[in-house]
């Protein structure tokens, strides 16, 4: 009895949000067809699901529209954005067709159950998992659209674009092959502002669920241009929305085209979108036609009412684009689509079933293509989808499958954690890869050992940063509200215990008038403080020659007197255990590492640190001491007795002429008298 309660209750939310969606029919139990090979059963997948009694069979494939540095971003309540990468949702996306129905499309994702929308001639349905099923049911509905009223453009805007469109040509004017086309990618960044997002749910990675289903069926409508539709990053304007979202939909865009200008000039993109609710909009859209390639004017709007669905919005944002790169709407009198709705028809929105592009947009594309080039379409910024990118052993990139890769044998430095042949850890290591969740490699070498001196202000060097961050810069950037990646446990809490732990967590930089860092990593303005703007990369966007996350403060480095880096967190020496004292040990001439030991400021020399001209300082633990020693001493040997020569030389040289001076006089004095003497005895 308790269980048919919990169940009907599951139903009875789930009812209540698919209201929102379509008409509820029934619950269903998908059963998915097994695969001997595992290569084949990762791309590809079948399942069969039973709608009103009957059995489907939905032959589906990977699909990559998200790029591997995928980020949410999000305000906290004092207003600095932060970001984090649900890596999670990337390789959960395919689409198909339904065996039963050539002439239909399907669009899942498949993690966590399945989810999305399967589009036959005439009719549309959505697929949910049911909550709290222990079975794996799904609950079946019908796509609604109800409005088939709503109005793409705002009035003024429409008035312009049907006048003075350079980009529109007869039919029947000379045609390009659409076959010989290269592929061709768009990156739209979307942002969510405060009212959608609450309309879809109200938490953060509900809407990014729904958001990326959405795109994704934007993308499948793209692909009859070999044009694939990439979402560069999502925005979620969850507390407050950084731009009023008021009035008519021109007065939006220019607003936001203000704004976009200001904040988003360090996300890669083709074009921006911001995504409005409205419960019964005049209007459902905005945006400059035939412009995707102008940065003035990159922009768009896209309203979502209550009358429609997922399905309807995603063909709004479709039109809207198709705008972007040359389409006009379809004349129904020349136009048509076989079998299914034109993409660009008026009434598209409200429609269900497949959709495709009709015979005019198309010629619409090929023509826009081929006269304007649009060449941001033909390359990807930094951005690359999944499945372009396969993980290679020896190039230095720590990537899927590999638990660490050093570089080539050449390159490797850190031979006896990984092995450069297989990527894999050696024997019993527990780092060299990832994050060292327990202990650290037998073996380190001096650039992952380093130990940078202890500044109030940062605790950086040029080795991470082309500008270190100040104490609050730390502090924000490490702030409770970020989601980190701990030890390969996504999407966790990362706690920093103490106040100095926040200079041992994520990185913190200060952006100069130049790239902040110095590489090509796409990085995140997470806000203004005290005066900086702080910076920080996205964690697994990088990793260092041993395998540790870029992202993070690399163990080693200082945070305090007497304390430094390990595993995230500030540790003081003496609690390590290590019979180390800095003024015994080293002759208060340097300070422990992590290893006990002593690393010397420069001009003393390890391992007792006792002065020695020349010397660069470091530790025995850094792995090349014992040769760089012998040269110092050498280089300070001979340096130290040339000094001690020119010194001397300066000193005896003012004797000498004085001496010299003496010795002169003394002879002519003698000489005189010598003379003055024979004349007197004449």
């Amino acid at each position: 009895m308790f269980l048919l309660l919990a169940f009907l209750s599951a139903l009875g939310r789930l009812q209540a949000h698919v209201g929102s969606e379509g008409i509820f029919l029934h619950v269903t139990v998908p059963r998915k067809i097994v695969s001997n090979d595992s290569e084949v059963s990762e791309r590809k997948m079948i399942y069969i699901i039973t709608i009103d009694g009957q059995p489907y069979t939905l032959h589906l494939r990977k699909q990559s529209f998200l790029p591997q540095n995928f980020l949410v971003y999000t305000y906290n309540e004092a207003g600095s954005l932060h970001s984090e990468s649900p890596y999670f949702m990337m390789h959960c996306h395919y689409q198909g067709y339904a065996a039963e129905f050539p002439n239909s499309f399907v669009s899942l994702s498949i993690c966590s159950g399945l989810r999305g929308f399967l589009q036959f001639e005439n009719v549309s349905y959505g697929i949910e998992p049911l909550e709290s099923s222990a079975r794996f049911e799904h609950i079946i509905y019908q796509m609604k659209n109800n409005d088939p009223n709503v109005s793409i453009l705002a009035e003024n805007y429409s008035h312009i674009w049907q006048k003075d469109q350079s980009y529109k040509v007869p039919l029947n004017s000379q045609k390009k092959n659409l076959s010989k086309l290269l592929p061709q990618y768009l990156e739209i960044y979307i942002i969510v502002e405060k009212g959608l997002y609450d309309y879809m749910g109200s938490e953060m990675m509900a809407v990014t669920q729904k958001i990326v289903q959405v795109v994704g069926l934007v993308n499948a409508m793209f692909t009859q241009f070999k044009l694939t539709v990439i979402l560069s990053s999502l925005e979620l304007w969850s507390n407050e929305n950084q731009i009023s979202t008021s009035g008519d939909a021109d007065d939006i865009l220019q607003r936001f085209l203000v704004w976009k200008r200001d904040y988003l000039i360090l996300r890669p993109h083709d074009i921006a979108y911001l995504l409005v609710y409205r419960k019964h909009p005049k209007y459902v859209g905005a945006t400059f036609p035939g412009t995707i390639c102008n940065e003035s004017y990159d922009a768009g709007i896209a309203v979502y009412p209550d009358a429609i669905g997922l399905e309807g919005f995603s063909v709004i944002i479709a039109q809207l684009l198709g705008l972007n790169v040359g389409l006009t709407y379809d004349d129904i009198t020349q136009c048509f689509c076989l079998r299914a709705t034109c993409i660009m028809n008026h009434e598209a929105v409200s429609a269900s079933g497949i959709k495709i592009f009709s015979n005019c947009s198309m010629h619409d594309y090929r023509y826009f293509v081929s006269k304007f080039e649009a060449k941001c379409l033909q390359k990807l910024s930094n951005l690359q989808p999944l499945h372009q990118n396969q993980p290679v052993c020896g190039n230095g990139i720590l990537e899927s499958n590999e638990e660490c890769d050093c570089g080539n044998k050449k390159e490797c430095q850190f031979k006896k954690c990984c092995d450069y042949n297989t990527c894999k850890l050696k024997g019993s290591v527990k780092c060299g890869s990832g994050p060292c969740c327990t202990s650290q490699c037998e073996v380190s070498y001096q650039h992952s050992l380093k130990v940078e001196l202890w500044y109030e202000k940062s605790v950086l060097t040029e080795s991470m940063c082309a500008q270190g961050a100040p104490f609050a810069c730390f502090k924000e950037v490490n702030s409770l509200h970020e989601r980190s990646e701990n030890c390969d446990k996504l999407i966790r809490n990362f706690l920093l215990s103490t106040s100095r732990d926040v200079l041992c967590g994520k990185l913190a930089c200060v952006q100069p008038h130049k790239n902040a860092y110095k590489s090509d990593i796409q990085y995140t303005v997470y806000s203004y403080i005290q005066d900086h703007v702080c910076v920080s990369i996205a964690t697994g966007s990088s990793m260092r020659s041993d395998g540790t996350d870029n992202a993070y403060v690399a163990d080693g480095t200082m945070c305090g007197p007497e304390m430094y880096c390990v595993n995230k967190t500030c540790r003081k020496v003496h609690l390590m255990g290590y019979n180390c004292n800095t003024t015994t040990k080293c002759n208060g001439k340097g300070i422990c590492n992590n290893f006990g030991n002593c690393q010397c400021f420069p001009g003393h020399k390890p391992p007792d640190c006792k002065f020695q001209f020349g010397s660069p300082g470091g530790s025995i633990d850094d792995g090349n001491f014992q040769k760089s020693g012998e040269f110092y001493t050498e280089k300070g040997y001979s340096t130290h007795w040339n000094n001690w020569f020119i010194l001397s030389f300066y000193i005896v040289l003012p004797f000498f002429i004085i001496f010299t001076i003496v010795i002169f006089k003394r002879n002519e004095i003698r000489k005189s008298c010598n003379r003055e003497n024979a004349e007197c005895k004449r």
